[in-house]
């Protein structure tokens, strides 16, 4: 009887403690660079990079480039992804005249991390 309460308290060690620490050290924010304003004029290409940052209050871990990683997104046909196969993960191409919000996404522990700022692409018409 001992030697089973001892087993089942292996096996409950085993598998709960695992699972309950490996939570802390996820993707818990995304920051795309460059940010903020960013200008171009049609037929121009950006390059865009994400970072991800991984840990908690309690343990911060280094952060790491996850451009390959995140889906990218952005809100208009005022940008499209570089021409070229394969394309390449964080550049646009200025399409047409106008303005659009660039962010990155990625599944995290928690849900889905997302950019804490966006980049915001004002296209002009070339001189």
């Amino acid at each position: 009887m001992r030697g089973r309460f001892f087993l089942s308290t292996l096996l409950f060690a085993g598998i709960l403690l695992p699972l309950t620490s490996c939570g802390g050290n996820g993707l818990s924010k995304i920051e795309i660079v460059p940010s903020g304003d960013v200008s171009l004029t049609v037929g121009q290409e950006v390059q865009f990079t994400a970072w991800g940052f991984y840990g908690n209050s309690n343990k911060v871990m280094p952060n790491k480039n996850i451009t390959d990683e995140v889906n990218w997104g952005y809100t208009t046909s005022v940008l499209q992804p570089c021409p070229g196969t394969p394309t390449v993960p964080g550049c646009f191409l200025a399409a047409s005249v106008g303005v659009a919000v660039v962010g990155a996404s990625a599944p995290s522990f928690n849900g889905t991390a997302f950019s804490i700022q966006n980049a915001t692409v004002t296209v002009t018409k070339a001189p």
